[in-house]
């Protein structure tokens, strides 16, 4: 059982403050062991990498990335409104308190993605491959949508409001269990994922309308 939780928990970025210097963000670049600071990328467009380094209070709106490597880094405080972000590999990725409303992003591999106290109202989250952990945790998706593999993927007392499913190709493993159900279109398509007996009886009249049944009291 212990070893089920672990393998739950994203792995944080391996990131030694120490050796990071400030550099400016720039296109098609490769970076390590960088730290970017309040800086303004918006409408950046471009690709690279970035790996164990730090991007703090930086903004992305309107951006268009394509590829981006990110291995080991932490961005906190960020914006990433209305970016267009594609073609990305995120191992060991954590994004905490960042701005990500309209964020398209898809992700060819996801392993060890967290978003802690994210807002990802209309932003369009698309996953080809999920390798490792991928957990949302107090994140809120208003009119949110998911495509693709979302397996493994953990909503940790996060807020659905219109949210969409239908277009997940796989949801095994999901874990829903510390989050509301209400606000979920197309909870059809997530079988296989795990909720608790108290959620399935509170969902109870979303899955029969989903199913196709009418609901009406006995006569």
């Amino acid at each position: 059982m212990t070893q089920r939780r672990r393998s739950q928990v994203p792995r944080p970025p391996a990131i030694d403050d120490h050796n990071l210097r400030e550099v400016e963000f720039e296109p098609e670049s490769d970076f390590d062991e960088v730290r970017i600071v309040d800086q303004d990328c918006s409408q950046y467009q471009g690709g690279g990498s970035l790996r164990f380094s730090r991007v703090d209070s930086t903004d992305f709106t309107d951006s268009t990335v394509r590829p981006m490597e990110l291995v080991d880094v932490a961005l906190t405080k960020s914006i990433f409104a209305n970016a267009q972000w594609s073609n990305v590999v995120a191992r060991r990725v954590a994004l905490n308190g960042c701005q990500t409303i309209g964020w398209n992003l898809h992700c060819d591999v996801a392993e060890d993605l967290r978003f802690h106290e994210c807002r990802l109202d209309y932003a369009g989250l698309s996953f080809t491959k999920t390798k490792g952990p991928v957990v949302f945790e107090r994140c809120r998706f208003r009119e949110a949508t998911f495509v693709g593999d979302i397996s493994r993927v953990a909503f940790v007392e996060c807020e659905f409001d219109a949210t969409d499913f239908n277009r997940i190709t796989s949801a095994r493993g999901v874990d829903l269990r510390r989050s509301p159900l209400d606000g979920i279109v197309g909870i059809n398509r997530l079988r296989g994922a795990r909720i608790s007996p108290d959620q399935a009886v509170a969902a109870a009249g979303t899955f029969a309308r989903e199913l196709g049944f009418e609901l009406s009291n006995p006569s």
